[in-house]
């Protein structure tokens, strides 16, 4: 009898948890909007983009609940509205989701992976150059901190000039750097701003200041000549004589 109760309830588990998605359990006060779409876009596998302030806080406290309801509740609680293309959950408010409700789109093409961090139009544009896609950017009015999972090419675009308000143009790709990227300035300072992949190859777009470059796997950066070993999903590891070490995209939530 207990084993037939047991076979039940993990029956029930299952179905519950294909029925409602992954299962998300998160009690947090003043917790960043984006950073919370961020861990449910985690959970559920899906990407969840915020077309409003990512800093803006919310509390949440839900224990082993479905992430998609998770997301509907605290959406509602918000007076938002969430529309959900693809892979893609946009959320943003009810009029703004309205609107994007009457256009049908039908994405197709390669798929590509984004993740950006605080980057600004030039950097965001540079890293969309290096992977064939667009050389320019304009008119954006903040900066964008966003990540895309396996999705079509055109898709992003439009995800990213909904995030920005910018335009995109497509006019081909950039080539690598000759010799050592930002080879006149030392590697201290700079940061990791994005990170991107069509394909097998991985790009990383770096900032110091306005200068941004963007560099993979075997280049080198800075008047220090940083050899980059490995371009990885949400850092970059260099080799040095004396020790690999690695810089990380985002930071640990306990310094946002």
């Amino acid at each position: 009898m207990r084993r037939i109760l047991a076979v039940l309830v993990l029956s029930l588990w299952s179905s519950m948890a294909v029925a409602g998605g992954a299962l998300a359990s998160i009690d947090v006060k003043d917790m960043r909007l984006g950073d919370l779409l961020r861990y449910l876009s985690d959970t559920g596998k899906v990407n969840i983009v915020p077309l409003v302030d990512p800093g803006t806080k919310v509390d949440v406290a839900y224990k082993r609940v479905a992430w998609d309801t998770v997301l509907a509740g605290v959406v509602k609680r918000m007076g938002l509205a969430s529309l959900r293309e693809g892979s893609v959950v946009l959320v943003g408010d009810s009029a703004a989701i309205a609107d994007l409700e009457k256009i049908k789109h039908r994405y197709r093409g390669p798929r590509v992976e984004l993740d950006f961090h605080e980057a600004s139009d030039a950097a965001v544009a540079a890293l969309l150059a290096r992977l064939g896609a667009v050389s320019t950017l304009t008119g954006g009015t903040r900066s964008v901190t966003l990540y895309l999972r396996s999705v079509p090419l055109d898709q992003a675009l439009d995800v990213l000039a909904l995030v920005t308000g910018a335009t995109t143009s497509p006019t081909g790709s950039s080539k690598s750097p000759s010799g050592c990227a930002a080879s006149k300035r030392p590697s201290k300072g700079m940061r990791v701003a994005g990170i991107g992949r069509l394909g097998i190859q991985r790009y990383a777009v770096v900032v110091d200041g306005p200068e941004v470059v963007v560099i993979r796997k075997g280049d080198c950066l800075g008047s220090d000549a940083l050899r980059v070993k490995e371009v990885g999903a949400g850092s970059i590891t260099f080799a040095t004589p004396e020790l690999d070490h690695s810089w990380t995209l985002h930071p640990p939530l306990s310094e946002r």
